[in-house]
């Protein structure tokens, strides 16, 4: 499955929080389905700007937004006609708001995107109502199905970030 990841940036200069580094959460959770070979690319618009047409190609498309990006994640999400799980603290805070523009929300650590691509992949492997910390829409109702907490014990694999490597100290001078 082809997966895009994206970290908006805010766009708001009062909160310029940009680093040498993209966010862990989003490079963490592109490790796992990396491992689970899957075809990953984790797109963080702290390190270039993003390009619709890079994520056109994507079965599935992350968005990982925190309170302060997350009008820029739904800016994103209204022009994306993929499948579009959320994931981040603002998604686990505010899943509700995250349906209306989105398919799916993933609450907490992230592991269950595992289980979440198996289900998209063949939804007879999986029952969606099994995937735990999955939040999604059945019959205009919200379902918020059971929380599980789980360790990730991955290194992050900062080769997945497009154009990591080429992100320089000038940009911030």
């Amino acid at each position: 499955m082809k997966i895009k990841i994206i970290e908006p940036y805010h766009l708001d200069k009062r909160y310029d929080t940009r680093s040498l580094a993209p966010g862990i959460g989003p490079v963490l959770i592109g490790t796992l389905l990396d491992q689970a070979c899957h075809d990953v690319v984790v797109i963080s618009e702290y390190i270039k700007r993003l390009d619709l047409d890079e994520i056109r190609d994507a079965d599935l498309v992350g968005i990982s937004i925190t309170t302060y990006n997350a009008n820029r994640g739904f800016e994103i999400a209204k022009q994306v006609k993929q499948p579009i799980v959320f994931g981040g603290f603002h998604a686990s805070l505010m899943p509700e708001e995250c349906l209306a523009y989105g398919d799916y929300v993933i609450r907490g650590d992230g592991l269950s995107i595992l289980s979440l691509t198996d289900y998209l992949e063949d939804n007879e492997k999986i029952p969606i109502n099994a995937i735990p910390n999955l939040v999604y829409k059945h019959n205009n109702k919200t379902v918020f199905n059971e929380v599980k907490t789980s360790v990730i014990n991955i290194v992050p694999d900062y080769r997945l970030v497009k154009d990591y490597f080429k992100f320089g100290l000038k940009k911030h001078l």
